[in-house]
């Protein structure tokens, strides 16, 4: 009786730890769903499989389920030797309910993205140590959000289409000290004064803001929300004359305040 539990606890073991290559063979192509693609000679779909990356994809991997494709945990190793990125379409759902790992070297960016009605649930941790784009894209994160030594990718689109992070309940985001937080715009010239973009519903508490798209003559990034809400903001340069008013305005209060303060107190010889 002991040595059939034994078999069958080594049984369970193993399947909860069996791991599917990305393996496309001569005539394979870029879909997550054709079965040739993979080692174990049918598309993961369980979250007992822990997913490998260690072959280049061609383009963008594409996933066209029509529903949720669930797996373990996806792993990208050192061997890639080109950016790549997962795009699930819509209405498919990629589901990730363990970790998201991104060993690839410092030359490429692993690409978080979606198409219109597509979702991307990560529930486990993501852990980057290079870089990662979020592109146009909100990824939705319970887990924890990793990232040592990395560069974060956002992509603004337009005012109402850009990539953040939306932390759900128990997801939290971790930032190493030379993390850089990089945004790109597609149309930087068509940003007004009062565009706002909030891309985390939490603090990027770590890291430091890099490169930003160059704004129209006039206008400049408010980043003094930043780090506490993950919020930039598009204002006016004031005018010399606005400058001008706030400044008599300044020299008016204080010169009201003094007068009232001495008429309240009286200098007494």
């Amino acid at each position: 009786m002991k040595k059939i539990i034994s078999i069958f606890g080594l049984f369970f073991i193993a399947l909860q730890s069996q791991t599917v290559t990305w393996d496309v063979p001569i005539g394979g192509d870029d879909y997550w769903t054709t079965d040739i693609n993979w080692s174990s000679g049918s598309a993961p779909n369980s979250s007992s499989v822990a997913v490998l990356f260690n072959k280049q994809p061609t383009a963008s991997i594409e996933l066209d389920s029509g529903g949720e494709t669930s797996v373990g945990s996806i792993t990208f190793d050192n061997a890639l030797t080109a950016s790549m990125s997962l795009v699930p379409f819509g209405p498919s759902t990629l589901k990730v309910v363990g970790a998201i790992t991104n060993f690839d070297d410092n030359r490429h960016t692993f690409g978080l993205g979606l198409t219109a009605g597509a979702n991307a649930i990560w529930t486990g941790p993501l852990s980057f140590t290079n870089k990662v784009d979020f592109q146009n894209f909100d990824i939705s994160v319970s887990g924890n959000l990793n990232f040592s030594g990395t560069r974060i990718y956002f992509n603004i689109n337009n005012a109402s289409n850009y990539g953040s992070i939306d932390l759900l309940s128990g997801g939290s985001i971790t930032l190493g000290g030379s993390t850089k937080i990089d945004i790109s715009a597609t149309l930087a010239s068509s940003l007004v004064a009062g565009n706002s973009f909030d891309f985390i519903n939490g603090a990027f508490a770590a890291g430091s803001l890099g490169d930003l798209p160059t704004l129209s003559s006039g206008l400049y990034w408010d980043s003094s929300k930043f780090y506490t809400d993950g919020i930039l903001t598009v204002s006016a340069i004031p005018e010399p004359s606005t400058y001008a008013m706030l400044v008599l305005s300044g020299l008016i209060f204080f010169v009201v305040r003094r007068k009232s303060r001495l008429a309240m107190n009286p200098i007494t010889k």
